[in-house]
């Protein structure tokens, strides 16, 4: 706990910039966590207007399984009314990628925890940082695999 109140929580470079891209599409956005609201607190002091990026922020204390299993991420999708062909899971971990395949969603992966080639086959997509990631960009790959 000691060591979670003293982290930097950087932002993986573009993603603000990205986030605002996807809202001016009227793109509704989740972060869904396996951090604890706890932790979390220790993020929305560092950042203050970490919170209001997103619609809806899924917390561990939120669902029962944690990743693997694609329970989170479905959640989202079930707050949304979404459904997974409609989804986008963008994860770094090897657990949050495999939860995410599992959701059914198209699958983004962020090689900033693990290498690109580590991830490249848990992954539909694979990008270092979300540097010219847009709207634009995420529909282009999702007509890959419609």
């Amino acid at each position: 706990n000691r060591f979670e109140i003293k982290m930097n929580y950087d932002y993986v470079p573009g993603i603000v910039e990205f986030i605002a891209d996807l809202r001016r599409h009227g793109v509704k956005i989740a972060l869904v966590t396996s951090s604890n609201t706890a932790k979390m607190e220790n993020v929305y002091h560092a950042h203050p207007e970490f919170k209001s990026l997103f619609d809806e922020i899924l917390t561990a204390e939120r669902f029962k399984r944690s990743k693997p299993d694609p329970e989170c991420f479905l959640l989202g999708m079930t707050i949304f009314g979404s459904d997974s062909k409609d989804s986008y899971v963008f994860e770094d971990s090897f657990h949050g990628l495999q939860a995410g395949r599992s959701s059914g969603a198209i699958v983004v992966g962020l090689a900033t925890t693990n290498s690109h080639e580590a991830i490249a086959d848990k992954a539909d997509y694979v990008i270092d940082d979300f540097r010219g990631m847009t709207y634009e960009k995420l529909l282009t790959i999702t007509s890959r695999y419609i």
